[in-house]
C-alpha cells in the first residue's frame, strides 16, 4: 500500500497544530500517510510532543526555511502529495507573506503536490468596494489565494472567520459583581454579525476531511473553491445571550476605544459595514457531508467563556 505524505507548514502554531493533529487521528487516512510537520526547531519541545499526540507515530518534524524556497530550499517538496500553509503577515510584513506564499505554491508545482490546501481570507478592498485598502493581512492573503488559483495545482482555499481564541487571549469576559458579567471587545458594534472560526475545533477537521477527500478519491464538491471554514453567525449581543443562558448571570457589551493597530482596527471597522461571509450558508453543506462537524456558540461559551466566571 502506497503512502501519502502530508507537508503541514507551522505545524507547532494554532492553525498547523489543529491540523496535524486532525489528519493524525483521522481514521480514514490511518496507515495511509506520513505527515511531515513542518516547523522552524524540529529539536524543540513542541516538535517533539506531536509524537504523543494520538496517531503521532505517522508525524515528522521537519525543517523547511519559507525565506529560502526561491533557493536553496526550491526541492524541500519533494516526494509530497499534500500541502497544507498558513502564514503570517505580522512576521515580517505583508510583501513578505506574499513572497512566501508564491514561493511555496511554486515549490508545489516543481514537486507535481496533488493538492494545495491554503488557509486564507477575502479582499477587505473587495468586499468594501474601495474603502477599505489598509487590511494588510486579508490582502496578503487574498493575493496568495489568486496566486494559488492561476498556479494550475488542485487546490482548497480555507477562509477563517472571527476567531473565537480571542475570547480567552483579550480576556473578554469578567466577572462584574456575584451576579453578573461583562464582555469587552474594540469597535465590533453589539448587533454586528460575523462568522466565527475556533480554529482549534473547526479549522483541523475542515482540511482533514478535504485532504481525506483527495487521499481516498471521495465523490466531493471540496476543490478549486474558496470555502469559509466557519460554522455560524453570532454578534456579540448573542455572545453575551448565550453566556448568560449558559451561566445564569447577567450580562453586558462594552465596546472599547480601538486597539491602537490600523490593520486590526481597519478589519473591525469592515465587519461592522460588510459583515464576513454574508449570504452564504454556514457551515459549508460540502463540508457537512464529509463529516466535519463545527463548533457551535454554545461550544465555544463552554470552553472558552464559563472558564473566567469560575
Amino acid at each position: 500500500m502506497s503512502t501519502t505524505t502530508i507537508a503541514v507548514f507551522g505545524a507547532t502554531g494554532n492553525q498547523g497544530g489543529a491540523v496535524v493533529r486532525s489528519l493524525a487521528a483521522s481514521s480514514k487516512l490511518a496507515k495511509k500517510v506520513k505527515i511531515q510537520a513542518v516547523t522552524r526547531d524540529p529539536s524543540s519541545d513542541k516538535s517533539k510532543a506531536l509524537s504523543n499526540i494520538p496517531g503521532g507515530e505517522a508525524v515528522e518534524p521537519i525543517k523547511i526555511d519559507l525565506d529560502s524556497l526561491a533557493s536553496d530550499n526550491a526541492d524541500c517538496l519533494k516526494g509530497v502529495d499534500v500541502v497544507f500553509a498558513n502564514t503570517n503577515t505580522f512576521e515580517g510584513g505583508p510583501e513578505k507573506e506574499v513572497a512566501r506564499g508564491k514561493a511555496l505554491i511554486d515549490a508545489a508545482k516543481k514537486a507535481n503536490v496533488g493538492l494545495f490546501v491554503w488557509s486564507t481570507l477575502p479582499s477587505a478592498k473587495e468586499m468594501s468596494s474601495g474603502k477599505y485598502t489598509e487590511v494588510e493581512h486579508f490582502e496578503a492573503k487574498a493575493k496568495v489565494t489568486e496566486y494559488l488559483k492561476a498556479s494550475g495545482i488542485k487546490w482548497t482555499a480555507l477562509s477563517l472567520g472571527w476567531f473565537a481564541e480571542n475570547i480567552p487571549t483579550f480576556h473578554m469576559v469578567q466577572k462584574d459583581g456575584s451576579d453578573a458579567f461583562k464582555v469587552n471587545y474594540s469597535i465590533l458594534k453589539p448587533d454586528t454579525k460575523v462568522a466565527w472560526t475556533w480554529v482549534a475545533s473547526d479549522l483541523g477537521p475542515a482540511a482533514a476531511a478535504v485532504i481525506e477527500a483527495h487521499v481516498t478519491g471521495a465523490d466531493a464538491n471540496v476543490f478549486n473553491r474558496i470555502i469559509p471554514a466557519a460554522g455560524y453567525q453570532a454578534s456579540m449581543g448573542d455572545f453575551v445571550a448565550a453566556v448568560e443562558k449558559a451561566s445564569g448571570l447577567k450580562g453586558s457589551y462594552v465596546e472599547l476605544p480601538p486597539f491602537g493597530n490600523g490593520d486590526i482596527d481597519d478589519m473591525h471597522r469592515l465587519y461592522n459595514d460588510h459583515g464576513l461571509y454574508q449570504g452564504q450558508t454556514l457551515p459549508d453543506p460540502e463540508l457537512v457531508k464529509l463529516g466535519v462537524k463545527f463548533s457551535t456558540i454554545d461550544d465555544v461559551v463552554k470552553a472558552l467563556a464559563l472558564p473566567a466566571l469560575k
